[in-house]
């Protein structure tokens, strides 16, 4: 089956940026710029700009600006990652999770929003500039441009709605400011668009690249329905909800995924995964996720990097396997794919666990729940193992669980345990009955209002139990590292970290924006 794959060479995406729109981020809000059309367009240019903002997608690495980049660190804003167990960055400890929040800190991540929103935008706006001019003889470049343009606009606008917010520190504004290529034009700055307008507004991006068949991408139209369904999930639209899903991917349709290279790594792995080269693991799954897997083995094997010298010392390890092989055999960190002896290669939740090696980290606090897994070492993420690990945005999974939850919010748990065990079969998981669904009741779980603590208590004020609870842990466990936990906590009131945090519905608009652009609430 075909992947997407992006051909990274930094240097040509720069250039080809550059391109697009001359001296794009300033030292003001990065919105307020120009746009030179006076360059030659033709069909030729458009393939490269269309190549320059496929680069800029899959742009990776501790500078990168790429959808991957957005989402590892959201995962670190969210409650489904903690901050620092093996170590980190200095400067990481004031913009996540920790009070009182740098704003400044927020402004790398919204520049590279916009940047790839704009790409995306004024490449269909060039597409149109060529039209007028003479149009395409390869109907094909013409075809990809305005596929990828909408796409990647849509994707955008999407993740700008369940990202961020203004007012962040009342927690009342989510949404964000655009800013259109003909606004840039005029020097003019966007209005505030609300998360629901701005959802909207993906979908009409989402339905405009349909009408466009792009090359070498696996079941497009179904790519656009099944992000659909997401934004009208998240919108409370239960019922175009489901008539979306249904039109999206299905079981046995390849997940939308971006291709890698050690030159352009997976930024899971690279920066909170178990063979990345630095040693350097800035986030790491929230302690539930270990407890889910003691739970149930069938959800993941955790492989181990302790020593006998650690077990000497007292430090407790969970793996099942026991301490690992010799460099170079199978489960060994320096083996290019440590989890190839593993029986079940659909794992949900694969594992991994070495050493803390920073005892007093901010995010993890003392007389907590978390003590009970203090042991001496932690885990981290083992779904992406290698920089080569391709990077899962969206997938069948995810429809079987909006088509579930729509289902159980009207009641009918029969259907919505279909689309469950669904997801959970093909996981190697044991099905639910229904029995056991209605008795679903899990207190270190992430419906549960009574979850494991990290640093202080936590604030949630409902505990889901039941079939729509079970839902929100089926959810939890599948979609982690998605992007989606962030929307997840707020629309069901579910915090796993420190009880008062200001931030925990979503990114606060930074200051480079709400000081330059008076349409912002603040």
């Amino acid at each position: 089956m075909k992947k997407i794959k992006f051909i990274l060479y930094l240097s040509i995406a720069i250039a080809l940026c550059q391109f697009s729109c001359d001296n794009y981020v300033q030292d003001i809000d990065p919105l307020i710029n120009e746009v030179d059309d006076e360059q030659v367009l033709n069909e030729g240019s458009i393939g490269l700009l269309l190549t320059g903002l496929q680069g800029t997608v899959g742009n990776t690495g501790e500078q990168g600006e790429g959808v991957e980049r957005m989402l590892w660190r959201v995962a670190g804003y969210s409650d489904e990652m903690i901050l620092g167990a093996f170590g980190t960055a200095p400067d990481h400890i004031s913009f996540i999770q920790d009070l009182p929040g740098n704003l400044a800190f927020y402004a790398d991540d919204w520049v590279r929003y916009h940047q790839l929103r704009f790409f995306a935008d004024d490449l269909v706006e060039k597409v149109g500039l060529v039209g007028a001019n003479g149009g395409f003889q390869d109907e094909s470049i013409r075809e990809n441009a305005l596929w990828w343009g909408n796409f990647i606009g849509g994707l955008t606008r999407m993740y700008l709605a369940d990202h961020w917010g203004a007012n962040a520190t009342v927690g009342d504004t989510p949404g964000a400011p655009i800013t259109t290529v003909e606004q840039l034009a005029n020097g003019e700055v966007g209005q505030f668009f609300s998360a629901t307008e701005l959802r909207a507004l993906a979908r009409e991006k989402f339905s405009e690249a349909n009408n466009y068949s792009p090359s070498n991408i696996p079941n497009p139209e179904k790519l656009m329905w099944s992000l659909i369904a997401r934004t009208h999930l998240f919108d409370g639209d239960y019922s175009n909800a489901k008539s979306a899903a249904e039109q999206g991917l299905q079981q046995g349709d390849e997940a939308f995924s971006i291709e890698h290279s050690i030159v352009f790594p997976n930024q899971m792995w690279l920066q909170s995964g178990r063979t990345n080269n630095d040693d350097v693991f800035i986030f790491s799954p929230h302690p539930r996720f270990l407890q889910y897997v003691i739970d149930d083995r069938n959800e993941g094997e955790i492989i181990s990097e302790l020593t006998q010298e650690d077990l000497d010392d007292g430090v407790v390890s969970y793996s099942l396997r026991g301490l690992e092989s010799g460099e170079g055999e199978p489960g060994n960190s320096g083996t290019s794919n440590p989890r190839s002896d593993i029986a079940n290669q659909n794992e949900r939740l694969p594992l991994w666990e070495k050493l803390i090696t920073t005892a007093d980290v901010s995010s993890i606090g003392t007389g907590t729940a978390w003590e009970q897994y203090d042991t001496g070492a932690n885990i981290t993420q083992d779904i992406y193992t290698d920089a080569d690990s391709p990077f899962y945005i969206i997938d069948w999974r995810e429809m079987e669980l909006i088509l579930a939850e729509v289902a159980i919010r009207e009641n009918d748990n029969a259907t919505g345990l279909v689309h469950i065990n669904n997801v959970r079969t093909f996981h190697g998981l044991d099905a639910y009955t229904e029995a056991e669904m209605l008795a679903y009741d899990n207190p270190l779980g992430g419906a549960s209002a009574n979850g494991i603590a990290v640093k202080a208590p936590l604030s949630a004020t409902t505990n889901y139990t039941g079939a729509l609870g079970l839902l929100i842990e089926e959810r939890d466990k599948t979609l982690f590292l998605k992007g989606t936990r962030i929307v997840d906590q707020s629309r069901f009131d579910l915090w796993h970290l420190e009880g008062g945090n200001i931030y925990k519905n979503y990114m606060p608009i930074p200051l480079i924006e709400t000081d330059n652009n008076p349409n912002v609430p603040n």
